[in-house]
Order: C-alpha cells, then structure tokens, then sequence
C-alpha cells in the first residue's frame, strides 16, 4: 500500500540581490546660501487705567492727636536739655566759623587788615576794643570769654598792637580774669580797663597805676571824662553802681 520512494532535489536560483542593486539609486540636490537677516522695530505701548472713588474717599480725615507717655517725654527733656545746651554753648564760642565773614555790606565796607594774637585767641574772644587817642598808634584789645558759670578766673589777655608796623609783636598783658571793657584817656597816655571780678586797672605807659576800689560784678562801661582834663573816669557795673574816679599825679587814683 506504502512503499518507499525517491526524488530527486531541485534548485530556485535566488533573485533577491539582483533586485536589491537594481533599486539603490544616487540622487543629489543644490540650494542656494542661506542668508540671515536681524530688523528691530519699536513701537509705544499705551496703557490706559481708569480708577473710581467713592465720596468718602474725598472727604478729609480728621487728624488725632497722637499718644505719648508724658512721664517718659519729661525725662527724656530732662537729661537732653543740659547737654543741648553745653553743646550749643560749645559752638558759640568755637572759632571754626571765625573765617566766614558776612558780605551783605562788601559795596560800603571794605576789609584792610585783620589783627589777631593766637594764643589768646585759641582760648578767649576779642571781648572789646579801644584805639589810643593821643598819635593814634595803639591799639589795645581786651580778651575773655562770654560764659561765665561762676566766679571769673580765667587766664585772659590784655594786647596792645602797633597800629603802624602790624608786623610787630604785641605787647602782651596777663590778666587774672577776662576783661570786659577797655578805654584810653583823651589826653594822656593811661589805659584803663574794666574786668570780670569788677577791678578796675590803669597803666600810664609801662606803669600800672593802683587803683583803690572795685565794683562788686562785671564791668560793664569805661568813659574818661574830657572836661575835667583827663582825670575823671566814669566806670558802671552790673552791680548797678556808676563810680567816678580822679587820677591824681603820680599818686593812686582815688574814688
């Protein structure tokens, strides 16, 4: 029913290379450079708001006084004050401004020359000034200082410039306290000045004149009086009291 039989093999020849070198194909394209370009414009943007307020927005607030501890503001003043004032006592005496000089005048008044003694006025002011009558060639200047807490012992001085040779040293006065006043006789060559502690102290030349009496506070004025021949001064104080005093010839002045 079965048996066994043989065949013989056959072949297929393969067409699957040849098709594969038939489809690849070179193809190759060109363009031109590509260029590139930057442009910048600017335009203005507008923005437009619009806001609405009611009544009570244009009504003014009332302003309420503000709060504060009374108590603790009145300590505070109490400890702030004294140093306020030492400070601002410190710059009214300073010199730091002395350079600055007003100009509101400069069409009518002109400046010539400035005086000044720096070791005196390193420490002390120029508290008054007196011009010799006889030649005119002197030039005294009372230095001090404008606050006083107690009784006046400062060192001040007492200079008297050279009005015709300014390059000239001073001569140089030192005083006990700070002088408050100076004037010069009419007639005579006797400097008078009045200071601090209430002396009054002359000099005829180089000798200091005694003088016998004093005001009991500052010296305020100094006046020589020219009808009695220049030998009347009249000195007032802060005590209130208006002395005359009479030079006498080689004796002390008496009141």
């Amino acid at each position: 029913m079965f048996s066994i039989f043989s065949v013989s093999s056959c072949d297929f020849p393969s067409t699957w290379k040849s098709l594969t070198n038939s489809q690849k194909t070179e193809a190759g394209s060109q363009t031109d450079v590509i260029e590139q370009k930057e442009a910048k414009i600017q335009v203005i943007k507008k923005v437009h708001a619009e806001i609405q307020a009611g009544s009570s927005d244009m009504i003014p607030k009332k302003s309420t006084q503000k709060q504060y501890d009374k108590p603790s503001l009145y300590a505070f003043l109490k400890r702030a004050t004294p140093i306020m004032i030492q400070e601002l006592e410190r710059n009214a005496r300073s010199a730091a401004f002395r350079h600055l000089q007003q100009r509101t005048r400069q069409q009518h008044l002109e400046q010539l020359n400035v005086l000044e003694y720096h070791e005196a006025a390193r420490d002390y002011a120029a508290l008054s000034v007196a011009v010799s009558n006889i030649r005119s060639t002197e030039l005294a200047v009372g230095y001090g200082t404008t606050q006083h807490v107690d009784w006046c012992d400062h060192r001040a001085k007492l200079v008297l410039f050279k009005r015709k040779d300014l390059s000239a040293r001073p001569r140089v006065y030192d005083m006990d306290s700070c002088v408050s006043c100076v004037a010069y006789n009419d007639r005579k060559p006797i400097l008078t000045c009045g200071m601090y502690t209430g002396e009054v102290l002359s000099w005829d030349g180089e000798e200091q004149l005694q003088v016998g009496g004093r005001h009991s506070g500052r010296v305020s004025s100094l006046q020589w009086r020219p009808i009695y021949e220049g030998k009347r001064l009249l000195s007032a104080g802060v005590d209130g009291a208006i002395k005359l005093w009479k030079i006498r010839d080689k004796v002390r002045p008496t009141t």
